[in-house]
This record gives structure tokens, sequence and C-alpha cells, in this order.
């Protein structure tokens, strides 16, 4: 399990970086006065990361029970392809929910949403927060792909490429936008 987790905190973290990279450098600039502003942005990633392992611990739990399930409910267990069916459904449906789009707009503009919540006191815990708040974004933005990645198939270079390459932001009035 701990294999698997990892493996998924590796992708998702590979998901992740080109949405995180702008929030780390502009909070870094923000910063750049200050001495400890390498131990800031590194709390910052830390809480980024939190809610990402959490997620991704959870994930892997609930994948697991949904494979216990499986096999003990005999119509799932010969109907399996209902499991990934679901998991389709659900994450296509949310490409279309307003809280997809209310996390996409705080996720696609870090300046904003640093502006909106930086004020500089207890800056050790702001800046884990700020961390943290935006990870819960970027996973209210990204949780349904997560969720495609073990319909599919964790790890599935398909639809990694779909992902990095924003191929569905294109088809976004037909498919949603993806991240």
């Amino acid at each position: 399990m701990c294999v698997i987790a990892l493996n998924f905190q590796l992708l998702t973290r590979h998901f992740s970086c080109r949405r995180r990279l702008p929030l780390i450098t502009l909070f870094y600039g923000l910063t750049r006065s200050r001495r400890n502003r390498v131990q800031l942005v590194a709390l910052l990633i830390a809480g980024y990361l939190t809610v990402w392992v959490l997620f991704g611990f959870l994930a892997h739990l609930g994948d697991l029970l949904v494979h216990k399930m499986a096999h003990q409910v005999a119509w799932l267990e010969a109907n399996t392809w209902a499991i990934g069916a679901a998991s389709l459904a659900i994450a296509g449906l949310y490409q279309f929910a307003p809280l997809k789009y209310a996390c996409l707009d705080k996720c696609r503009s870090p300046l904003s949403f640093i502006v909106e919540r930086w004020r500089g006191r207890r800056e050790h815990m702001q800046s884990f927060q700020l961390g943290v708040r935006h990870g819960l974004f970027c996973l209210g933005c990204c949780w349904s792909l997560m969720l495609l990645m073990f319909a599919v198939g964790s790890g599935n270079v398909a639809l990694d490429v779909v992902a990095r390459r924003g191929y569905g932001r294109r088809k976004k009035y037909a498919l949603g936008p993806t991240h």
C-alpha cells in the first residue's frame, strides 16, 4: 500500500506542478525581503503537499474499500465494469459543476489568491495555511482526474498526456475544463 501511495503522490505532484510553480514563484517574490523567505516557501509547499498526501491516502483507502465491497457483492463482482463506468460518470458530471469553476478561478490566478490571503503576520502559520488553502482549491479542480486514474489504472500515460497537455481545455464546452 505504501508503494502504491508513493506512486500516486509522485504522479499527483507531476500533474499539479505547472499549477503550483507560479504560486511558489510569486510567493517567493513577495517574501524576498524577509530573511526567512526560503523557510516560508518551504512551509507553503508543505501545506500544499499535505492536502495531496492526505487525499492520496484517502483515495487509496477508498479504492481498497471499493475492491473489498466488489468481492462481497455478487452483482459487483460479476459486473466490475460498473465501478469504472460510475467513476467516469462522476468525473464527467463534475466537469460542469459550479464548485469546479470556483476552484479553477482560485487555482488559475495565484497572484490574486496570495493578495487576498497573505497578511505577513504570523508568517510561518500563514505560509502553511496558504499552501493548504491553495492545495484544497487545486484538489477541488483535480480530484475527478485522480478518480479517473483509479478507473483507468494509476499512472496511465495516456491520461497523464491529456491532463498535462490540456487537451480537455480546448474542448471545454464539450467536455468541461480538465484543469
